[in-house]
């Protein structure tokens, strides 16, 4: 998984995102310079995801997903590649 972001993008990756309503699947942080993807009602780690600065901004450069199949059982790396895609947009977009 490699994905850019700008530096404003960035700083909104920092502040994660906190669930509010039972409806809200995820929670993310950053730790260092790993963004971490919790499922909210379990807490289960499935996602975790490298950045490291570039020119004018950050570079996802690594990716980790959780192989417990009692936490996950999503076992195709496209497909992953794919959610974390998704997931990213919805915490960019707000």
């Amino acid at each position: 998984f490699t994905r850019d972001f700008s530096a404003v993008e960035f700083k909104r990756l920092r502040r994660g995102l906190i669930p509010r309503e039972m409806e809200d699947h995820w929670f993310a942080y950053m730790e260092d310079d790993w963004l971490y993807w919790h499922r909210s009602w379990t807490g289960f780690c499935i996602f975790q995801v490298r950045l490291e600065p570039t020119g004018d901004g950050w570079r996802a450069i690594e990716a980790w997903a959780n192989r417990d199949m009692d936490q996950y059982r999503e076992t195709d790396a496209a497909a992953d590649v794919a959610h974390l895609d998704r997931l990213f947009d919805m915490l960019l977009a707000g």
